[in-house]
Protein backbone atom coordinates (compact mmCIF):
# COMPACT_ATOMS: atom_id res chain seq x y z
CA UNK A 1 0.00 0.00 0.00
CA UNK A 2 1.28 3.60 -0.56
CA UNK A 3 0.90 6.18 1.55
CA UNK A 4 -0.77 9.71 1.13
CA UNK A 5 1.87 12.28 0.17
CA UNK A 6 0.34 14.54 -1.61
CA UNK A 7 -3.51 16.22 -2.26
CA UNK A 8 -3.78 14.65 -5.67
CA UNK A 9 -4.70 11.58 -4.13
CA UNK A 10 -7.79 12.68 -1.61
CA UNK A 11 -10.60 14.88 -2.11
CA UNK A 12 -13.66 15.73 0.69
CA UNK A 13 -16.69 16.90 -0.88
CA UNK A 14 -18.76 18.66 -1.33
CA UNK A 15 -16.62 21.41 0.58
CA UNK A 16 -17.90 23.59 1.81
CA UNK A 17 -21.00 21.96 2.99
CA UNK A 18 -23.35 21.86 5.41
CA UNK A 19 -21.28 19.42 7.75
CA UNK A 20 -21.69 16.03 6.21
CA UNK A 21 -18.60 15.62 4.21
CA UNK A 22 -17.05 12.53 1.84
CA UNK A 23 -13.46 11.54 1.63
CA UNK A 24 -12.67 9.82 -1.63
CA UNK A 25 -9.24 8.14 -1.84
CA UNK A 26 -7.75 6.20 -5.13
CA UNK A 27 -8.04 2.52 -3.82
CA UNK A 28 -4.19 1.89 -3.24
CA UNK A 29 -3.64 4.41 -0.64
CA UNK A 30 -4.48 3.44 2.97
CA UNK A 31 -5.55 6.08 6.11
CA UNK A 32 -4.46 5.07 9.76
CA UNK A 33 -6.06 7.92 11.52
CA UNK A 34 -8.25 10.60 11.41
CA UNK A 35 -8.49 13.83 13.38
CA UNK A 36 -10.43 17.04 12.52
CA UNK A 37 -9.63 20.42 14.35
CA UNK A 38 -11.54 23.28 14.65
CA UNK A 39 -9.90 27.06 13.66
CA UNK A 40 -8.99 27.31 17.88
CA UNK A 41 -6.69 23.86 17.10
CA UNK A 42 -9.54 21.56 19.61
CA UNK A 43 -9.66 18.42 18.38
CA UNK A 44 -13.71 17.79 17.12
CA UNK A 45 -13.34 14.19 16.32
CA UNK A 46 -10.93 11.46 15.47
CA UNK A 47 -11.53 7.99 14.08
CA UNK A 48 -8.56 4.80 13.86
CA UNK A 49 -8.91 3.27 10.75
CA UNK A 50 -8.24 -0.56 9.77
CA UNK A 51 -7.81 -2.69 6.83
CA UNK A 52 -8.39 -0.50 3.14
CA UNK A 53 -11.12 1.63 2.55
CA UNK A 54 -11.69 4.22 -0.30
CA UNK A 55 -14.49 6.49 1.11
CA UNK A 56 -15.06 7.69 4.49
CA UNK A 57 -17.80 9.86 5.83
CA UNK A 58 -16.94 12.84 8.01
CA UNK A 59 -19.90 14.08 10.15
CA UNK A 60 -19.97 17.78 11.26
CA UNK A 61 -23.44 18.78 11.29
CA UNK A 62 -23.27 18.92 15.04
CA UNK A 63 -20.37 21.99 15.15
CA UNK A 64 -20.59 25.40 14.43
CA UNK A 65 -20.09 26.95 11.10
CA UNK A 66 -16.34 27.88 10.46
CA UNK A 67 -13.25 26.12 9.01
CA UNK A 68 -11.95 22.76 10.28
CA UNK A 69 -8.96 21.14 9.46
CA UNK A 70 -8.74 17.53 8.48
CA UNK A 71 -5.90 15.34 9.45
CA UNK A 72 -5.34 12.40 7.39
CA UNK A 73 -2.52 9.84 9.09
CA UNK A 74 -1.10 7.13 6.81
CA UNK A 75 2.29 6.03 7.95
CA UNK A 76 5.20 8.57 9.01
CA UNK A 77 3.15 11.07 6.48
CA UNK A 78 0.76 13.32 7.76
CA UNK A 79 -1.99 15.15 4.99
CA UNK A 80 -4.13 18.50 5.96
CA UNK A 81 -6.95 19.54 4.20
CA UNK A 82 -9.64 22.60 4.99
CA UNK A 83 -13.24 21.89 5.71
CA UNK A 84 -15.61 24.87 5.47
CA UNK A 85 -18.79 24.45 7.40
CA UNK A 86 -21.93 26.93 6.97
Amino acid sequence: MKSIQNLENELIYPNPSNGKFNLRLTPDYTIHRLVVLNILGKVVQEDDFFGNKSDYQIDLSSQAAGIYYIKLYSGNNITTQKAVVY
